[in-house]
Parts: C-alpha cells; structure tokens; sequence
C-alpha cells in the first residue's frame, strides 16, 4: 500500500494542502466542507479541514487544511 502526493504551505493565508494521487485504504476525515471535481476526466474530491497545531511560522494556531484525493 503506497500513496503519491505533494505536501505544501502557503503563508498568507496560512494554509497546508495535500494532493493525493490514491487513497486506497485511507480518507481524512472531513470535519468541514467537502467536493468533488472533474478535472481532464479525473473526478477528485476535495476536503477542507480545521486543524490547531504547530504552523509554518514555528508557533501554534488554527488554520485550514486541505487534501485533495483522486
């Protein structure tokens, strides 16, 4: 069992992204909004999760997250 994916940041706003390639036996779990695109005949579904932890800028807060599978 193995994913490919691109990880990321962006700072302002303060954001982390995951796109996920295959989610085989694994989906996050969305405590938020959620949906699906088509894009070039791939459907992806797309998450937006709330998360408070450690950011980019080396401190604490509450941002979103957002994962994208196909």
């Amino acid at each position: 069992n193995s994913r490919l994916w691109v990880y990321g940041w962006m700072k302002n706003p303060l954001v982390e992204y995951y796109i996920i390639e295959d989610w085989v036996n694994w989906c996050p779990s969305a405590n938020g909004a959620s949906k699906t695109v088509t894009i070039d005949g791939a459907e992806y579904k797309i998450f937006q999760l709330d998360h408070t932890g450690p950011d980019i800028h080396g401190g604490s807060s509450t941002f979103h997250q957002y994962c994208s599978v196909r």
